[in-house]
């Protein structure tokens, strides 16, 4: 999600995901400077199982979500948080 950027980003973005498929590239530009606008508006495009969110100061690191997934998948719950 592009959010209340500078236009110029958004297209570089969209070069540099054109060939990943599991990249939307959209852009929200509002007068909300929050984390929960963009995130609101991402949840009513998602198309997959599952989301997850990164705030700027955090990282996934390789295979991070393998547990939690196996997690959800086990207990067949509809949220989990961590």
């Amino acid at each position: 999600m592009v959010h209340n950027c500078e236009p110029h980003y958004l297209p570089q973005l969209q070069e540099m995901f054109k060939d990943d498929k599991n990249v939307i590239v959209k852009e929200l530009n509002n007068d909300e400077h929050t984390p929960s606008s963009p995130r609101n508006y991402g949840i009513e495009l998602i198309t997959a199982l599952y989301v997850g969110f990164l705030d700027a100061d955090d990282s996934f690191i390789d295979n991070c979500l393998e547990v939690p997934v196996g997690e959800i998948q086990d207990t067949k719950a509809q949220t989990l948080c961590f």
